[in-house]
This record gives structure tokens, sequence and C-alpha cells, in this order.
């Protein structure tokens, strides 16, 4: 049974233009993954790195252009559960969020995620490079669930582990034309995330991508704990997810 009672009419009216930034965190080891395995050979390296392009899912023609950065999240399914906005079977989202902490602990959590999901792993302490990127977008139809009338429902909206109601608002959005979703954040409770449901929001704008880049560390400490330490900097932020690593999808 639905628990969506939006309709698309009712959703768009409720839409509003979008323009600005945010952030998103991503693992910085891929480079440094392949250049290991042909004991730094360049050349080498490039070949590699074109051979696992061959066998990537296809770049979707609507991110044709894009930075690789702002089309992968477009380009790949999500888990078997799907994400907050998306099912396996529906269009991609590229998630990021408003500032660099939310930005930290969203990521944070799912690395946590992943850390205990392996027997191998859960045991062990790691430090894994990150790196943090800042986007530009302009989205012509956006909601944001933290402001009235969507904030009465917050409750669906922020569930830990059930994607039920997200998923269904984010159908309706799409028939709806929203290109952007603002939600507050379940790993950083005050903090707001950001869902494109549109490549189109990047496109609108002549540099989505500007090279503001930041290199982060993040150290894994099983059951609950990441810790984010910002390079050359006193910067950092610790989560402490005890409270929530059981969750089933997050």
């Amino acid at each position: 049974m639905s628990v969506n009672t939006w309709t698309p009419t009712a959703l768009a009216s409720e839409a509003r233009p979008w323009s600005g930034t945010g952030w998103r965190a991503v693992e910085a080891q891929n480079q440094v993954a392949t250049m290991g395995l042909v004991h730094g050979n360049v050349k080498r390296q490039a070949l590699l790195e074109d051979i696992l392009e061959e066998v990537k899912p296809a770049q979707p023609s609507e991110t044709v252009a894009m930075h690789w950065l702002l089309f992968t999240p477009f380009r790949y399914k999500p888990l078997a559960c799907g994400s907050r906005f998306r099912r396996r079977q529906d269009p991609g989202v590229f998630y990021g969020a408003v500032d660099r902490k939310t930005a930290c602990a969203e990521s944070g959590y799912w690395r946590l995620r992943f850390w205990m999901d392996s027997e191998y792993l859960r045991e062990k302490t790691q430090s894994v490079p990150v790196t943090l990127f800042e986007f530009h977008g302009e989205a012509h139809s956006a909601i944001n669930l933290t402001a009235n009338p969507f904030v009465t429902e917050s409750t669906k909206w922020m569930s830990p582990d059930d994607y039920t109601a997200t998923q269904e608002l984010a159908d309706v959005a799409r028939l709806a034309n929203v290109e952007l979703i603002r939600y507050g954040s379940v790993r950083n409770h005050g903090g707001d995330c950001i869902a494109v449901l549109s490549p189109d929001v990047f496109k609108r704008v002549d540099e989505p991508f500007r090279e503001n880049l930041q290199s982060w560390t993040l150290t894994i400490c099983p059951p609950a704990n990441v810790v984010w330490q910002r390079s050359l900097s006193s910067e950092g932020w610790a989560f402490d997810f005890k409270a929530c690593v059981t969750d089933r999808c997050g």
C-alpha cells in the first residue's frame, strides 16, 4: 500500500527554482590503485584505465561532456535496497550535501557500513584518502522537505531504514518535473542534503565543477565511529553512529 499522498500537480505547486552549491565526498584511491597495478608505468596505467572504462556501465547520453565526478552517480545502480530517492531500476540520482560536515557524515556512515559488512574488515581500523569537491547547479523546479508543507511529514522523509516514502515521493517528483530535492540529513542532524534527480541541473551553469577540491583522511573505527581530518589543517570531525549501524538499508 502506498504511503504517499502527494500528486504531481500538488507537488509541482510547491516547487520553486533553486540555484546554489553543495559538497560531495568521493574516495581518492582509483588512480592510486591502478598505478600500483602497473608499478608506476604511466602509459600502462592509461591503457588499464581505458580497459576498465570499456567494462563499466555506459555513460548516460544526457551526461555527455559533464565532469566524471558529476556524471558517475547517474551511471551506476544503487544497492539492492536502493537509495533514499531511488530504487535499483529508477533513473540515477546525484547525492550531495549543503555543507562539508554533512557530506562527511553521510559518506562516513556508508563507508562504515561497508566495513562492518565484511567479516575480514570489521575488526580493523583503517584510514583512507577521501576528496571533497564543491558542485554548482541550477534547478527550474525543486522542493525542500525541511520547509512547509513537507516538514510536517519529516518522520517519513528521515527514516533511517525505510525508503518507501521517499522513493514514492521521488516517483511523483519525476512526474512533476522536479529536478532537485533538499532534505534533512539522517546522519548529521541539523544538516541538509541534496538529491539531484536530473543532470540538467548541472548543465544550466557554466562551471558546475570548479576544481574546488579538498583532501581529507577518513579513519574508520569499528564498530560505530569515523573520524575525518583535513590534510594540512587542524580541521576535523568525529561521528558516532552507534545508534544506526544496524539499519537495514540506511
